[in-house]
């Protein structure tokens, strides 16, 4: 009586469960990713997809949508028990092996010929590719849902400490799970990323994105801003402003980010790039929270000025003036003028506005009228 092929696989189909037996004490005993997950844990998704596979070869037919759904699972059970991918292919290549193992045993001994070995070895070659591939689908939706977590974990903290809202104790242990030493100072940062230096490369350069080595610090997203701490103070040179806090311990860092906001802030309204701290902006924080201070100043010193051409080259001399040291020739050389053209529009700016540029007090009061001018137009 000659054996079918379908009653070949039904045969195999029939044992099934000493299939997965099997497979799963030699994944465990060979893959040590394998072995850290209870026996009683890996059965059941590798008896279901089993199940699948055996169901398409005995039909003879490619996978309904349903069963590939179904494979696409079975990835994602695996990828949340923390099988990376290469584990799992590793497992459905030992599979294929042991069923071809099988069904040429089982074959043999029920005495089908060597050619139909032939084609259903292909047969099954071919279905657990496609399982593969569905599998893999799967666990890329696992990866991805750990990762976000893992990322929405790492923001919760950084907002968390940042913002004062954690204890010290917790802190401490949840820092500590990510490589981080709590008795170690930190300064808060604070950017915004752009389309010329995206998230991931300012993330490298403050020293915020996960490295092979000992990590710096820990960053997240929030409101579109880059916002962290990091044990290292990040490079001046940057494409973009980069505000920082002082150095404190990490259950300390409110105090440090809303600092590196001021700074960051300040630096962009002024167009100024690079890493600063309060201290080497000086006063243009101030200008830019104190604005009726900077209203008042601006009535008293610029809109005497009127509008036009002319006002602006007054305001334009006289900031120069006041940023090269209140030297004629320097501020001149830089405006490409006439000395006596500067001496004209200072003058012309004094008899309008009847301050006086040898005063001390009215030349503070005339330089933040003009950065407040700034941010005005």
């Amino acid at each position: 009586m000659t054996v079918t092929p379908q009653e070949l696989l039904a045969t195999l189909i029939g044992s099934i469960d000493e299939f997965v037996g099997r497979f799963v004490d030699r994944m465990r005993n060979e893959v040590a990713a394998y072995a850290q997950v209870e026996a009683v844990v890996l059965a059941p998704a590798t008896r279901f997809a089993m199940t699948v596979v055996f169901d398409a070869m005995t039909a003879g037919r490619p996978f309904y949508p349903a069963e590939l759904e179904t494979l696409a699972d079975h990835g994602e059970v695996r990828g949340r028990q923390g099988l990376s991918l290469d584990e799992v292919f590793a497992g459905w290549h030992v599979a294929s092996r042991m069923l071809l193992d099988d069904l040429v045993r089982v074959g043999r001994e029920a005495g089908v010929g060597d050619h139909v070995l032939l084609d259903l070895s292909h047969d099954v070659l071919r279905t657990v590719d496609e399982a593969m591939l569905a599998s893999a689908r799967g666990h890329h939706r696992a990866e991805f849902e750990i990762a976000r977590l893992q990322q929405n974990h790492r923001a919760d903290l950084v907002r968390g400490i940042l913002f004062g809202t954690l204890a010290p104790a917790t802190i401490r242990l949840q820092i500590e799970s990510y490589g981080l030493a709590f008795d170690r100072d930190y300064y808060a940062v604070r950017s915004r990323p752009t389309t010329t230096t995206p998230t991931r490369d300012l993330e490298q350069a403050l020293r915020l994105a996960p490295t092979s080595g000992r990590p710096h610090g820990l960053g997240a997203l929030v409101d579109g801003d880059l916002v962290g701490f990091v044990d290292v103070v990040p490079p001046q040179a940057l494409s973009v402003a980069v505000g920082l806090g002082p150095a404190v311990r990490a259950d300390r860092l409110e105090m440090s980010f809303r600092l590196a906001t001021r700074a960051m802030t300040t630096a962009i309204a002024f167009g100024i790039d690079g890493t600063r701290d309060l201290r080497s902006l000086g006063l243009l924080p101030a200008v830019v929270t104190d604005t009726d201070v900077g209203d008042e100043l601006v009535e008293r010193y610029l809109t005497p000025l009127g509008g036009g051409d002319g006002a602006a080259a007054i305001r334009s001399t006289v900031s120069a003036y006041l940023a090269h040291d209140m030297r004629i020739d320097r501020t001149a050389e830089v405006l490409t003028l006439h000395p006596n053209s500067v001496r004209y529009r200072l003058t012309r700016f004094e008899t309008l506005t009847g301050a006086n540029l040898r005063d001390t007090g009215e030349l503070l009061e005339i330089w933040w009228a003009l950065r407040r001018w700034e941010l005005r137009t």
